[in-house]
């Protein structure tokens, strides 16, 4: 099976799924997430809402700091900046690594729009824990 495929983010995040973002690529040293431009992700002036674009910059940040692990990685701490706002879609998401150690890992995450347009730039920092990937509550109950 793909490797991309059996990334548990691709199976039971919610997110990931409500705003039908795509893994394209990914590695521990690289992702590429897209995400197109829905009305439910946009805000009441018709952009991408702020927490919408920080959470497709944490699940590139997922994709590529959970790719290849037995266990997941959570979000320490982020720092974004909002440069443009997101209006031509799809948007594109890419977080690269800079610092993997034994507990903590830090990604650069750049999204930009089709056009090209520069849209948010962030720092993610994670936690690598113990904890093995689970379904989610309603896929267990069969909701």
């Amino acid at each position: 099976m793909d490797p991309i495929q059996e990334l548990a983010i691709t199976k039971w995040d919610n997110v990931y799924h409500l705003f039908n973002m795509k893994v394209e690529e990914a590695s521990p040293e690289y992702s590429r997430v897209s995400m197109p431009i829905e009305p439910k992700a946009c805000n009441g002036m018709g952009f991408v809402h702020g927490g919408v674009l920080f959470a497709l910059g944490d699940i590139a940040f997922g994709a590529a700091s959970n790719f290849g692990q037995p266990t997941g990685t959570v979000t320490l701490s982020s720092n974004v900046q909002f440069l443009s706002p997101g209006k031509d879609g799809p948007l594109i998401a890419e977080a690269k690594c800079i610092r993997s150690g034994k507990h903590i890992v830090v990604y650069n995450v750049d999204i930009h729009d089709a056009k090209g347009v520069h849209v948010l730039h962030g720092t993610y920092e994670g936690f690598r824990t113990d904890f093995a990937f689970t379904e989610t509550k309603a896929e267990k109950s069969g909701e």
